[in-house]
């Protein structure tokens, strides 16, 4: 394990919605770290798949596979609520992760998000 410096930013339809900085510890392809709101993350990773669990008041739990679509659930005061993405891209890139998904209602598209986590 090594304690790592990460770099987070969560874009929804273009604007940022989160950005920090904090400590993480680094195992194999895991990385394990908390953001300023207390939310304890999971993050597993491959070139082409991407596990992410985030945890406290609310609970997310979504695998994400290049070009494909795949399933989450969101859970919060005992009620859990699937919804369903299509993962646009992955990329990993040393000690860097970005992910592109759309969250999708049907067959249309929600939200469109980018996430970016660096390391070092």
């Amino acid at each position: 394990m090594e304690k790592v410096k990460i770099h987070f930013r969560m874009a929804i339809n273009g604007e940022n919605e989160t950005v920090f900085d904090t400590v993480a510890n680094h195992i194999a392809s895991k990385l394990f770290f908390e953001d300023n709101e207390n939310f304890r993350y999971i993050i597993e990773y491959t070139d082409d798949l991407v596990r992410i669990e985030r945890i406290g008041l609310s609970t997310m739990k979504l695998i994400l596979k290049k070009g494909l679509p795949s399933e989450g659930f969101f859970t919060t005061q005992g009620l859990s609520f699937p919804f369903t993405v299509m993962t646009r891209d992955i990329l990993l890139k040393k000690q860097e992760l970005s992910l592109s998904y759309d969250m999708l209602d049907s067959d249309s598209v929600v939200t469109h998000h980018e996430m970016n986590l660096k390391w070092i």
